[in-house]
């Protein structure tokens, strides 16, 4: 089935998407636990979006580095999930800048939680694209891999209590709250200061 195939824009290659697109968002929360913050001893980040360079030690910009990389590769395979396709440098962008290094951790849990909302949306939706085709009473497809539901808690533990909405996986994170952001395609909401919109 479509499911079953990796083919530009099928269900598979999204769900394959998703998955890595988990992993990068596990990885990108162990990088941002290793940012210097702003006054500290590791000096004071400068605008990521603007490209204004701040003054770092060498710790602080190789750790500053890897997470913009982390961030990056999320972006990717982000929109990939979201889309079905490799929509546009503006899109990844966009991703990219709502992650900004700069970011308070409270600020960063709040936007990574509107994310898992945007990830728990979609695999909802490739769902009943499943059962539309094969039938109510066939067991749910397997959507989330062994992997990313190791990466899903790993997101929930740093996460937790502050993040907003449910895992991918479907499961409340500890402590979370009732999603919040329930976009409709093309549309934005505003958290922490900080614009996500949803692509598809």
């Amino acid at each position: 089935t479509e499911f079953e195939t990796g083919a530009q824009n099928s269900p598979g290659s999204q769900i394959q998407a998703g998955n890595t697109a988990i992993d990068h968002l596990a990885l990108l929360t162990k990088a941002a636990d290793t940012l210097p913050s702003a006054g500290s001893a590791g000096g004071v980040i400068g605008s990521y979006i603007a490209g204004k360079a701040g003054t770092l030690t060498t710790a602080g910009q190789a750790s500053t580095a890897k997470y913009n990389a982390e961030t990056a590769n999320f972006a990717k395979e982000m929109v990939r999930y979201l889309t079905g396709g490799e929509g546009t440098i503006a899109d990844r962008a966009g991703i990219m800048e709502t992650l900004s290094p700069t970011l308070t951790t409270e600020a960063r849990k709040a936007v990574i939680g509107g994310y898992v909302d945007q990830m728990n949306e979609k695999k909802a939706e490739l769902q009943s694209r499943w059962h539309n085709a094969m039938g109510p009473m066939v067991p749910d497809f397997p959507t989330i891999s062994s992997t990313a539901q190791k990466s899903l808690g790993t997101i929930s533990q740093w996460a937790s209590p502050q993040t907003q909405g449910s895992d991918a996986g479907g499961a409340p994170a500890p402590g979370a709250q009732p999603a919040s952001t329930g976009l409709q395609p093309g549309g934005s909401t505003v958290i922490n200061g900080i614009t996500i919109k949803r692509l598809n």
